[in-house]
């Protein structure tokens, strides 16, 4: 099994909850990727249903970044 992890960064407006951004980014992601690797199809699912998500008010994007890029590795 694969162990990876995304970090994104997103700037969404007040109105786009984290649970529909998250599900729209998977779902889209996962055709996507089904179109460029066949074997993909075979699988059940592209991915689990679980994801994790923070906001960071008023952090600014510099800080964010920096953090994104510590977790490099871990």
């Amino acid at each position: 099994m694969w162990a990876n992890r995304f970090h994104l960064l997103v700037n969404v407006t007040v109105n786009d909850s984290a649970a529909k951004v998250a599900h729209r980014f998977k779902g889209r992601l996962s055709h996507d990727l089904r179109i460029e690797f066949e074997w993909l199809k075979r699988l059940p699912s592209t991915w689990t249903p679980s994801y994790f998500v923070a906001s960071v008010g008023n952090v600014s994007t510099a800080i964010v970044k920096q953090y994104i890029q510590s977790q490099t590795g871990k």
